[in-house]
């Protein structure tokens, strides 16, 4: 916040001089790009302070989808075990079924 205010000291100072040579327009031109200056700094500062947030939150996501991965993988090998459970009994009716005609 301190270089913001340096900045906006230094450009008032220009438009100072400015002003003493092309009249008090330069003066207005100057003083209205200070305050874009400061809204500017006040802007990234924000953005800085939202950046922690944003971490946080971004944080909070990953570990959702960890656990949400986790969850499917699980699912997944339940889904296998079924199928080849359901393979084998397949394969045993199959195989009942053979020694019953013959």
């Amino acid at each position: 916040m301190q270089v913001a205010q340096k900045k906006t000291r230094k450009v008032l100072d220009v438009a100072k001089k400015v002003g003493k040579k092309a009249g008090k327009k330069s003066i207005e031109v100057a003083g209205k790009a200070a305050k874009e200056v400061r809204k500017g700094t006040g802007k990234g500062i924000s953005v800085v302070t939202g950046a922690e947030s944003y971490l946080k939150k971004a944080a909070l996501v990953n570990a959702e989808l960890d656990v949400a991965i986790a969850k499917l993988e699980d699912a997944l090998k339940r889904r296998d075990l079924d199928i080849e459970r359901l393979t084998q009994r397949i394969s045993e009716l199959e195989s009942t079924r053979n020694t019953d005609k013959d």
